[in-house]
């Protein structure tokens, strides 16, 4: 890909990422966690059987989603910045792989063996 072409990837890739994060509630962090940022918890606001329940969280601006008085979406800009620091943590991992370049504060990366990212054949040979 010649610089251009990577230019234009790139832009298009944030423009993208800019849209996700319009269409998520600033609070949400993720279902591992019980609760938002917001202090809402997950499971109880959705209620209902466990299979499915993440399907109907309002922090990703699902049309069918139970209603929550804390969501709120970012702005453009709020969007934009977020987006750009995300960009900008990936940089520095990438270049501390590469040549060892130090992390900025609040940036961490954790790096596991190929071995350890595949699924166990069996229960037999786990590690």
């Amino acid at each position: 890909m010649n610089d251009l072409a990577a230019k234009i990837a790139r832009a298009r890739e944030h423009d993208r990422q800019v849209q996700h994060e319009l269409h998520s509630c600033v609070s949400f962090n993720g279902i591992q966690h019980d609760e938002c940022k917001a202090g809402v918890n997950y499971r109880r606001l959705i209620g209902g059987p466990d299979f499915g329940w993440a399907k109907h969280l309002p922090c990703l601006n699902d049309p069918e989603a139970v209603q929550c008085e804390k969501r709120a979406f970012p702005t453009l800009a709020e969007a934009e910045t977020i987006v750009t620091e995300m960009d900008e943590a990936t940089a520095a991992v990438i270049r501390h792989l590469a040549d060892g370049t130090p992390l900025p504060p609040g940036v961490s990366v954790m790096v596991c063996q190929q071995r350890d990212m595949e699924p166990w054949s069996s229960g037999d040979d786990e590690p």
